[in-house]
C-alpha cells in the first residue's frame, strides 16, 4: 500500500507529464498540417508543370514530323531539279579574291566560335580563368589577323 499523499503526487506528476506531451503533440500536429498543406500546393504545381511539359512534348513531336516531311520534300525536289548541277559549284569562289575573303571570313567565324566555347568552359568550371584568358588572347590575335587580311584584300593589296 502506498500512502495517499504519495499516490496523489504520482497521479499529479503523470497528469502534468501527459499535459506536456499533449501540448508537444499539438504543436507537431499543427506543424505537420502546415507542411501537408504546403506539399499539397507543391503537388498541384508539379501536376500543372507536368501537363505543360506533356503539351510541349506533343508540340515538339508534331513540329519534328513537319520538319522531317519538309526536309523529305526538299530533298526530293533537289534530286529532281539538280540534274547534272554540281552542288560544290554553288559555293565555290569565282576568283582568287573571293576565295581569300571566304577563307578569312571562315577563319574569323571559327575563332569566334572557339572563344564562345572557351567562355562556356569557364562558366561550367571546366577551364580555369587564367587558361581562358591566355587562350582568348591567342584567339583575339588570330581573329585580328583574319580581319586585317580581309581589309587588305578589300583594298586590293593582297594580290
Amino acid at each position: 500500500m502506498v500512502p495517499k499523499m504519495e499516490a496523489m503526487d504520482r497521479v499529479a506528476c503523470t497528469i502534468h507529464y501527459d499535459m506536456a506531451i499533449r501540448a508537444k503533440n499539438g504543436e507537431e500536429i499543427e506543424r505537420f498540417s502546415a507542411l501537408q498543406s504546403a506539399l499539397k500546393k507543391r503537388a498541384e504545381i508539379v501536376e500543372y508543370m507536368m501537363l505543360q511539359l506533356q503539351e510541349e512534348e506533343k508540340e515538339l513531336k508534331r513540329r519534328t514530323r513537319e520538319l522531317y516531311d519538309e526536309s523529305d520534300r526538299l530533298l526530293n525536289w533537289s534530286k529532281v531539279h539538280s540534274a547534272g548541277f554540281p552542288i560544290d559549284d554553288a559555293f565555290g569562289a569565282r576568283d582568287r579574291k573571293s576565295e581569300m575573303i571566304r577563307e578569312c571570313l571562315a577563319g574569323d567565324l571559327a575563332v569566334e566560335d572557339l572563344m564562345y566555347a572557351l567562355e562556356k568552359g569557364v562558366e561550367e568550371g571546366v577551364l580555369s580563368f587564367e587558361a581562358y584568358m591566355k587562350q582568348v588572347r591567342v584567339c583575339a590575335r588570330e581573329q585580328f589577323l583574319h580581319r586585317a587580311k580581309m581589309v587588305e584584300i578589300g583594298r586590293g593589296r593582297m594580290f
